[in-house]
């Protein structure tokens, strides 16, 4: 999740138009199998093309291809990260992990 809020504020939120209010949330819902941490801001956008590439060694970067790797290495390829983005309106980028059994069915941060 760090790695995911640190890319948000360096990538969007730093660069949001002088004027705008950057805003970050965090949302953590749990379903019967699932657990998903949803990150989202209202920063610029990541352009279609650049959005494709993201979670593959052609974006240039590695630290959110590592995390999106690791997760289906340790828990299976249905999991791990997933982007959605809108020029102007912001991204959003959900991580999703197996419930463990025995866990509430709410996230508290």
């Amino acid at each position: 999740m760090q790695l995911l809020v640190e890319n948000t504020i360096m990538h969007s939120i730093d660069h949001i138009e002088t004027g705008q209010i950057g805003v970050l949330g965090i949302i953590c819902h749990i379903d019967e199998a699932q657990i998903y941490f949803h990150v989202k801001d209202n920063g610029p956008g990541i352009p279609k093309e650049q959005l494709d590439t993201l979670l593959t060694s052609a974006s240039g970067g590695y630290g959110i291809q590592n995390v999106h790797h690791r997760v289906q290495l340790f828990y299976g390829n249905s999991y791990g990260l997933s982007y959605r983005s809108t020029i102007g309106e912001g991204t959003k980028v959900i991580l999703i992990i197996p419930q463990e059994i025995g866990w509430k069915k709410e996230c508290m941060f």
